[in-house]
Formats: structure tokens, C-alpha cells, sequence
């Protein structure tokens, strides 16, 4: 595994088919070229509902607490 690693986050099933039709191919060629680990997110890393009153982008507030990003020396 390398030491960057890009993280997104897409929540819902509309957001996700627009991802895979228009950015994933993309992005996944940007992170290789630049020996990047691409993680995707599509679950809300905060199901609370006091989490659910809030933007998802504040769920990105988040991604660092996940074990899997963790061994990585940048996000």
C-alpha cells in the first residue's frame, strides 16, 4: 500500500452512477500516475441521526478515524 491515498466520499445511489459514469476512470488514472491509493467511500461514516441534520460533507470531518486510512502518511 503507498503513503498518499485520495479519499472520497459518494453517498447515494444517484451521486454513485454519476461518479462511476463521469469521474471514476479519471480518478483512477490521476492516483496511479501519481502513485496514489484511491479510497471510495459510499456509506455516511456517521449514521446518528444528529449526523443526518447535517451537510454530508461534514462527513469528511471524519475519514481520518478510519482504520483503513490510517497506515497512510498522506490523505
Amino acid at each position: 500500500m503507498g503513503t498518499k491515498a485520495i479519499v472520497t466520499i459518494i453517498v447515494g445511489e444517484r451521486y454513485q452512477k454519476l461518479w462511476q459514469t463521469h469521474a471514476r476512470q479519471s480518478w483512477e488514472h490521476y492516483a496511479q500516475k501519481h502513485g496514489y491509493s484511491l479510497i471510495v467511500i459510499n456509506q455516511p461514516l456517521d449514521p446518528s441521526p444528529a449526523a443526518a441534520q447535517r451537510s454530508m460533507s461534514w462527513q469528511k470531518l471524519l475519514v481520518l478515524g478510519l482504520p483503513e486510512v490510517r497506515t497512510f502518511d498522506r490523505i
